[in-house]
């Protein structure tokens, strides 16, 4: 599965060129750690409890095929 982030840095170096998003690497790290946390909060209010971290990093790790952590 592919992260929103992802998605959108794929179509920017498709019209743009790696070396366009390379100069926004800090703001592409800042929205992969968003949306990181966004998804660990939806996890949590589904599940109704606090998520300890090394689940929940193993669960994004296998989700979306990378640990951003």
């Amino acid at each position: 599965m592919q992260t929103s982030i992802e998605w959108l840095l794929e179509k920017i170096e498709q019209k743009n060129g790696t070396e366009f998003s390379s100069y926004y690497v800090e703001f592409i790290e800042q929205a992969k750690e968003i949306h990181y946390h966004e998804t660990k909060k939806v996890c949590e209010f589904w599940h109704g409890k606090y998520i300890p971290k090394p689940i929940f990093d193993e669960y994004y790790s296998k989700t979306f095929k990378k640990d951003y952590l």
